[in-house]
């Protein structure tokens, strides 16, 4: 019997082998680029979760998400030159 490998390998129907494309840098596992908001929400969360360890996820991503808004990090809130 054959061997069977686990790759990340695909054969198409005309019989030729594809490769998963790489993932560009600044982008998650399917091509796209991750945003202003999910990369505060990624770096605050964690923060705002250890100075205040009683409340709940649901009320830690509410208060960090209402941060975003007055943020400097939030593209709206970016100072336009005069």
């Amino acid at each position: 019997m054959p061997r069977v490998s686990k790759s990340s390998t695909a054969t198409t129907k005309s019989g030729k082998v594809s490769k998963p494309a790489k993932a560009a840098p600044g982008t998650v596992g399917g091509g796209k680029k991750v945003s202003a908001y999910n990369k505060f929400m990624k770096d605050q969360l964690p923060k705002f979760k250890q100075s205040n360890p009683g409340v709940t996820h649901k009320e830690a991503f509410k208060k960090v998400a209402q941060l975003w808004a007055n943020a400097k990090e939030n593209p709206k809130n970016a100072r336009g030159t005069a």
